[in-house]
Order: structure tokens, then sequence, then C-alpha cells
């Protein structure tokens, strides 16, 4: 499985781009005796775990499709001389949108001046998108920015074409542009959000997903014996977290359930459906931490019970569709790892 760098920039209309790794800054070269300079720093991300959503009105929850970060635009006005004479402030909140089964995802751009002085009237940015290799982006976004209380919105478009794993990693880039020609040029910081675009999971095609965020599968608990069995071993010591990889299923399978025989005497417990006849009702070994997993086998803290076979037959059907629904994608060998998913025991 390849992973491969993809730079998807957000560039402005106007030449001279420039790009940092966490903050960026860029002087005009004087023109009619003013200068303008731009900073660009980015403030918390809300792509996922312990990472906390900035704080914007304009963020979303973050998910395995939505993510938001937040920038601080910083502009200074000077004159031939250096002396400031114009300054501003505004955030910058971007609101990434993805789709599982799309190719397409999109930035939601929210610019709004906090602070305004001096010498800024007619100061506005405009923001375009591009992209480079198998990504090409499409849209503009142009507003004010001159006077504390302006805002402006708009959306900038992607897509990725690539069939293996692409991870776009944007740049954020921002130019003051104001009546004065010339007097203006770009600042750039390195976005923090991953946008990763695949098409490995066959047969639903290609999609695109926020892959910082990890999903949690919650559906077992309708699954009463198996949801019991997870809590049981949870509870134990087993993680929560797991790692999809089909490759080491069968020895873990085999490690953990192989030799597993009933308790002697067993009898059905209170709840489980009858009669036993029914194969779909006969008790099957049922391991926890899942054996298509990395933390799977024989681990401290993991285990078995069992389970009535229709049980189990619901549960694989569960977590294929999860791992659809989310784009979990497996290892690419026995020894990797693939996605991560919570089990919400």
């Amino acid at each position: 499985m390849r992973f491969l760098w993809l730079p998807a920039l957000i560039a402005l209309i106007m030449s001279g781009l420039v790009a940092g790794p966490a903050s960026a800054s860029a002087t005009a070269t004087p023109r009619n005796g003013l200068h303008i300079k731009s900073t660009l720093t980015p403030q918390q991300s809300a792509a996922a775990g312990p990472k906390a959503s900035p704080s914007s009105p304009h963020c979303v929850k973050p998910s395995r499709t939505a993510a938001c970060e937040k920038f601080t635009v910083r502009t200074i006005i000077s004159d031939g001389k250096g002396h400031a004479v114009g300054h501003t402030v505004a955030d910058l909140a971007i609101v990434w949108r993805t789709q599982i089964k799309s190719r397409e995802f999109t930035a939601e751009i929210f610019f709004d001046t906090t602070y305004a002085q001096g010498m800024t009237l007619g100061l506005i940015n405009i923001i375009t998108t591009k992209c480079e290799g198998t990504c090409v982006g499409t849209g503009e976004v142009a507003g004010p920015s001159s006077a504390k209380g302006q805002s402006f919105t708009g959306k900038l478009n992607y897509r990725d074409q690539t069939p293996q794993q692409q991870h776009n990693k944007p740049i954020i880039i921002v130019t003051p542009e104001m009546p004065v020609p010339g007097a203006g040029m770009p600042a750039a910081a390195r976005a923090t959000t991953d946008v990763r675009c695949d098409d490995l999971l066959k047969p639903q095609g290609a999609g695109c997903v926020v892959p910082e965020f990890t999903p949690t599968i919650t559906s077992l608990h309708r699954l009463r014996f198996i949801d019991a069995n997870i809590r049981q071993w949870q509870g134990r010591g087993a993680p929560k977290v797991l790692h999809r990889n089909s490759f080491l299923k069968a020895g873990h399978r085999s490690a953990v359930c192989g030799k597993a025989k009933l308790p002697q005497g067993w009898r059905p417990p209170a709840g489980w459906p009858l009669p036993l006849s029914d194969p779909r009702n006969k008790p099957s070994c049922d391991e926890y931490a899942f054996a298509a997993t990395n933390e799977g086998g024989t681990r401290p803290g993991n285990g078995h019970d069992w389970v009535p076979k229709r049980e189990q037959d619901s549960q694989g059907a569960d977590l294929k569709n999860f791992f659809d629904a989310n784009r979990v994608l497996d290892a690419a060998s026995a020894r990797t790892e693939g996605d991560a998913f919570n089990v919400d025991g």
C-alpha cells in the first residue's frame, strides 16, 4: 500500500506565493509608499481524539467526514519609512467536509475581521484554490476585511484522482489586496487537517475521510451475548482501541478458540435463543479482542466466551458495514496496522 503526499493549495489570485510549515508572513515590495505584511498563524485543530474544537461558531463536531481548523490572520500596513499606518486582525475558520463514497471534498471558508485600525480602507482578501499532482481544485472566495465586523464566506472544491491512498495536506494562503497595486503579497501556513482519499474498499468504490478521527462501533450493543462478552474482557484489560488486520484472523482465531470446549454441564443462560437444535442457536466461541485485528489473539487481557452462532454471524456483518461506512482500511500485511477504531463495550 503506497502512501503518497500531495499538497492541495488554497491559493490567492496574486502571484509570488509563500508557504511555511506552521505560520508564515510576507512583506510586499514598496509600491506607492506602502508595504503590507500578513501573518497567518494556525490555532487549535478539531480533527480527532483528545484535540479540542477551535473556539469558533463556524466549527462543526469532528467526525470521519468533517474537521475544523482556525487561523489568525494579522495584517500590518506600513508606509515607506516602515511606520505602521494600518492594522487588522481576522479569524479564518475552515470546515473540511469529505464524502465516504466520493473523491470530492470541500473547504468551507469563514473569514471574520475582529480588529481594524488606521489606513485599512479598501483592504480585501481573494482566495482561490490550486491542487497539484492527482488532486484538482476549483472555486473562489473573496470579501472585504478593512473594518471590524466585516466577514465573508465561500467554498473551495477538491477532487482526488488517485486509486491508492492519497493524503492531501492543504496549504492555506492569505493575501491582502488594496487599491494600491502591488502593495500586498501572500502569507501561508500548512493546514493541520489531513484528507485521505482511496479506492481500496471493494466493491464500494472511492471515497475520502479525515483519518485522524477514530470512529467508534456501537451497533454491537444489540447483540446481547456478544455485548456482554466485550464488556467482560474490556473490564479485564483487553483494549478498546483496535486496528483492523484481516491477515491475522485465522491465526488469532485458532490460538483462542481452536481448542476451546464448552464447560462440562453447560446450559444455555437466560435469554439464549432456543431450540438448540437450530444450528443458528448453537454455542459458538467468541473471542475479544477481535481475531481480525492487531490486538487479537492470546495477548494479556484477551479471552473468549460462548455466544449463539446467529450473533456471531450478525457481528461479522455489523463490522463489515461499520468498516465500509467509515472507510476503516485493512492492513497491507500481517506485519502492518490497518486503521484504528474504538469498540464501545
